[in-house]
């Protein structure tokens, strides 16, 4: 960047250093959205874990009731493990 000997608002060094920083601001924009994005993508597989594993506790409520106490153990485990997670 050259030296600006008037400073007046116009100058050539101001008009380079805005255009820096619009650069700058212009790449922050983009690493931005692209982690909203890996945000909103990993959101979107968490709930699809969450629902597997409702999906699982739900077989083994429904497995447990001719076999007996472990099933039943596995699926209070599940929702406790859920539970959990929504109050995080």
């Amino acid at each position: 960047m050259k030296e600006c000997v008037t400073h007046h608002h116009a100058c050539d060094c101001w008009e380079a250093k805005f255009a820096e920083l619009e650069a700058v601001a212009e790449a922050f924009r983009a690493q931005s959205r692209s982690q909203l994005a890996t945000i909103l993508n990993l959101e979107a597989e968490l709930e699809r874990l969450r629902e597997a594993l409702v999906e699982a506790a739900d077989g083994f409520d429904a497995a447990a009731e001719g076999h007996g106490v472990d099933f039943y153990q596995y699926a209070l485990d599940i929702r406790a493990l859920l539970e959990k997670g929504e109050k995080e």
